[in-house]
């Protein structure tokens, strides 16, 4: 009798199991959108470190025309972008063909996409949840 395993324990065990997976995964989607996305330190397109500058808190200077957060060779990129879609750029960039502009208005869209997601009611019950969730071990 000694070896009889509860079946009441078994089913505890597997539902604090599954219980402690579904909390891991809503850590995992908040640090995604506020670590990953909204890193202040980090350029917003490639990941790189951002250049510290004179700025008070050491951000780079802003332009004004470029609405990320981005590092130096980002930034010239994304005003390549802006100025093809307008019409002008240099004609010597060959490389900023179709796809390359394809590539950053997709960009675009996710960043847009990620920012409204991040506004949602849903979004903000899963940061709650997480809050109060028990610290991880």
């Amino acid at each position: 009798m000694a070896n009889i395993i509860s079946i009441e324990d078994k089913r505890k065990a597997a539902q604090d199991l599954e219980t402690a997976r579904l909390l891991h995964r809503k850590r995992v989607a908040v640090r995604q959108v506020v670590q990953c996305v909204h890193c202040h330190w980090k350029c917003e397109k490639c990941g790189t470190q951002r250049r510290p500058g004179p700025q008070s808190g050491g951000d780079p200077p802003p332009d004004l025309r470029v609405p990320y957060r981005f590092c130096e060779f980002c930034a010239l990129d994304y005003i390549d972008y802006i100025e093809r879609l307008q019409g002008r750029g240099d004609p010597h960039c060959y490389w900023q063909n179709d796809a390359w502009r394809e590539a950053w208005s997709r960009w675009i869209s996710y960043q847009g996409a990620m920012s409204s997601f991040a506004k949602t009611p849903e979004f903000a019950r899963l940061v709650a949840e997480v809050r109060e969730a028990p610290p991880e071990e």
